[in-house]
């Protein structure tokens, strides 16, 4: 499914759009180094249902792309939300968006990877998403083709991760202090 939002969102700041409240999968896939193992299903959420990950690394790889399409402007100033949960060992788990073409990749890393027993909301804005590669060479991304979580190997082993309430939020342009 594709989904249309840049000249129909609205202007006002604080306007949320749910991008995917996983009450479906359909759309969503995986992309594993070889070596790691990964499954997808619905399973019961933060708000409903959400989208599980069930991942191996024992075997090796160096991490596994969940990924959607999605066709989605977003506006000059913006943050990406979704809830996660998940089920030990810790792994490294980042949130990439990338652009139309498919070849220009802006992520987020948390330096601080945790693994949350209970469900914790995320907020990333997009002063935190940093360009990673492609050949715009930087800037800011305009138009989303694709979200990805990445899950990378960190200790290995094998474990469980849950995305839920994923959302694109406008806010006010940033204003220097």
């Amino acid at each position: 499914m594709l989904l249309t939002f840049g000249a129909a969102m609205p202007t006002v700041a604080g306007t949320l759009r749910i991008l995917d409240d996983f009450e479906s999968v359909a759309g969503w896939s995986s992309i594993p180094a070889a070596g790691a193992k990964v499954s997808l299903r619905r399973d019961d959420g933060h708000h409903g249902h959400a989208l599980r990950i069930d991942f191996d690394f024992r075997a090796g790889g160096g991490e596994i792309i969940v990924h959607k399409r999605f066709s989605t402007g977003v506006p000059k100033n913006f943050a990406v939300t979704f809830a996660l949960r998940g089920r030990p060992p810790s792994h490294p788990v980042e949130l990439r968006l990338v652009d139309v073409s498919g070849q220009n990749v802006w992520r987020f890393r948390d330096s601080e990877p945790s693994d949350p027993k209970a469900w914790q909301s995320h907020r990333v804005k997009r002063r935190q998403l940093e360009f990673a590669w492609g050949p715009a060479g930087g800037g800011d991304i305009s138009q989303v083709g694709f979200v990805e979580f990445v899950i990378s190997r960190g200790a290995g082993g094998r474990g469980t991760l849950w995305i839920d309430d994923l959302s694109l939020k406008r806010l006010s342009p940033d204003q220097p202090y």
